[in-house]
């Protein structure tokens, strides 16, 4: 049966550490957190830590120690070996840390459906470099029926982005993944994130410009194919932001 309202509470996060995180980026990555479980109207007392993609096998201490200090007074909760299906079915909030996408990705495919079920259902979604990229039907296929709206996720978070060398990998992620429809890259170099928000998916903006006040202070591209085996940089519009809200950090 099709879910009949499906609504995203998701944090992109970009940070230049995975774990080690220096007081700027705590504030940061705390504040914004703080705002997207607010948001998501959820009561939120636990994060089920997805740390996976760690090149460390095992939830380490620092790894959780870590997580413990941008949440605050919302319990860490690391997934344990043999009951991931339960858990996430029962998570009040998914928190996917940094590291490798293939070990990540491989650990998780096999609970794809219940990890957008609870997305979908708007359980805040809070992802940290390798844990923000994943989040695209590229790498966890949405099931089908679970929203007509979101029948594909067309949009692709690329933390890390380098722009002098990085575009080729921009090309390749979509020529090969012809449903994707739109890459988001945030360099490397800077810390921030971006807040998906609404129900809808399409190509969306950044922070508030002229016509809404505010300004942006940190780099995000986002990429299109041109139509002729390329990509393009795509500028933003309003009617763009109207189509799918992105608060952009």
């Amino acid at each position: 049966m099709e879910t009949s309202t499906c609504k995203l509470n998701v944090f992109f996060a970009n940070t230049k550490a995975d774990y080690l995180f220096d007081q700027a980026t705590k504030d940061m990555l705390a504040a914004t957190i703080n705002t997207v479980i607010m948001n998501s109207k959820i009561n939120v007392s636990k994060a089920l830590f997805i740390y996976q993609a760690s090149l460390d096998e095992g939830c380490k201490p620092y790894m959780v120690n870590a997580m413990q200090e941008i949440f605050g007074h919302v319990t860490v909760e690391c997934i344990q070996s043999g009951r991931e299906g339960e858990m996430i079915d029962n998570a009040q909030c998914l928190l996917f840390g940094g590291g490798n996408m293939t070990k990540l990705t491989n650990a998780m495919s096999p609970f794809a459906a219940r990890i957008w079920k609870k997305v979908l259902s708007g359980v805040p979604f809070i992802g940290i470099n390798t844990g923000a990229a994943v989040l695209s039907s590229s790498n966890l296929a949405i099931p089908s029926g679970t929203c007509s709206n979101f029948s594909y996720f067309p949009l692709q978070f690329m933390p890390g982005y380098d722009p002098a060398t990085g575009l080729q990998s921009v090309k390749t992620m979509l020529n090969n993944r012809p449903l994707l429809k739109y890459v988001l890259c945030m360099p490397g170099s800077d810390e921030g994130g971006i807040v998906l928000e609404e129900s809808r998916s399409g190509l969306a903006g950044g922070a508030k410009d002229s016509l809404g006040g505010g300004s942006v202070t940190r780099p995000l591209y986002i990429y299109e194919r041109d139509g002729s085996g390329g990509v393009r940089s795509v500028s933003w519009s309003y009617a763009q932001k109207e189509n799918l809200p992105i608060n952009y950090m």
